[in-house]
């Protein structure tokens, strides 16, 4: 993790595992003091942040109404006041560098629940006081930021976080040294496998996985003949496309569900359990729903190379499986034992728009 640079001098433990990110040794939680939350290092925020050019005027006028709709009306809430909000902020505002620095972070992925607790009244201000400016997709990593920082909270980029395998993040390589285990392989446990962190234990390899991007993986058909053109079978996952997939397989069985918490709904569809074994292939162009496509007639993209492919491979099957596995386990003690009995076939396919 590579520390803020106006934190204190406890968490230099912390900044000097940024330089030993493959060692296996490095930290513990219990050595990031309060005060300080870990969250990953989204390097596109600066530059959001400077074209979207915020009003710090606007951020902290005390007489806008911050009620929420449908909760409470101006009438029976009165505006809620950020003491100090100008002399909090402003340098975020003045100093170019400090959120590139300090505050290039978007979601609390590890944060004290006191922390936590600190600065929740400021951040339901500002999320609407920045909504009212902007309604972009990163007005909430705004908010959040703003609001750390009116709370004096201070940031650790986490160097633990993985959520593209294109990206260079450091905790790759514990998936790269084979640390991760075999989330694709249904007959084994892979999470037995990986290491932990915990309060008495380093951690090799990544804690989390941030999963915010459109993900695939196209690999080598093993099925085709010795003497057939070698197929190509891709896996897709894109969270934004799980609602158009759950209609569909609502149309197409008659049944009745919109979540996949419902307990009639489909579980996600998984790659094949010897994914990590199989050989990277170049995905056509015409085959942009995924599925099988032959290499015959059609231009391919390159194959990833072998260390990328396993990553994705990796990534894929690690965030499919554990999300079959929660929502199993939500089912089992939602829906009944009847149910539950009958099992919930794996067929969903959460494929990007075309």
């Amino acid at each position: 993790a590579n520390a803020t640079t106006d934190a204190a001098g406890s968490v230099a433990a912390v900044a000097a595992a940024a330089e030993q990110a493959q060692s296996v040794e490095l930290w513990r939680l219990d050595d990031v003091p309060p005060g300080v939350a870990l969250a990953h290092h989204f390097t596109f925020v600066p530059d959001m942040w400077r074209k979207v050019n915020l009003s710090l005027s606007k951020l902290c006028a005390d007489n806008i109404s911050t009620h929420r709709t449908g909760i409470a009306s101006s009438s029976d809430r009165a505006p809620l006041i950020l003491k100090g909000c100008m002399d909090r902020l402003r340098d975020l505002f003045e100093e170019p560098d400090l959120i590139a620095q300090s505050y290039a972070v978007g979601v609390p992925h590890i944060i004290r629940a006191a922390d936590l607790q600190r600065m929740g009244d400021a951040w339901e201000v500002i999320t609407d006081r920045v909504r009212a400016q902007y309604k972009g997709w990163t007005a909430e990593m705004f908010s959040w930021l703003l609001a750390a920082r009116f709370a004096g909270l201070r940031f650790a980029y986490l160097a633990e976080a993985i959520s593209d395998p294109l990206a260079p993040e450091p905790a790759w390589h514990g998936i790269d040294a084979g640390m991760g285990g075999d989330p694709c392989h249904s007959a084994v446990d892979w999470r037995h496998n990986m290491v932990f962190p915990s309060s008495t234990t380093s951690l090799a390899g990544p804690w989390l996985i941030h999963f915010c991007e459109i993900y695939n993986v196209t690999y080598e058909d093993v099925e085709a003949g010795p003497t057939e053109a070698v197929e190509a079978q891709t896996t897709w996952l894109d969270k934004r496309g799980v609602a158009k997939a759950l209609r569909a397989a609502a149309a197409s069985t008659g049944k009745n569900f919109s979540s996949m918490l419902d307990c009639d709904a489909p579980l996600f569809q998984l790659p094949p359990p010897d994914l990590l074994e199989r050989r990277p292939a170049g995905r056509g162009h015409s085959g942009a729903a995924g599925g099988r496509h032959s290499g015959s007639g059609r231009r391919r993209e390159a194959a990833s190379p072998p260390a990328i492919f396993r990553r994705g491979a990796w990534l894929i099957c690690a965030v499919l499986r554990a999300a079959n596995a929660g929502l199993k386990d939500f089912r089992r003690r939602s829906c009944g034992a009847a149910v539950s009995a009958a099992g919930w076939q794996e067929t969903l396919r959460a494929l990007p728009a075309s």
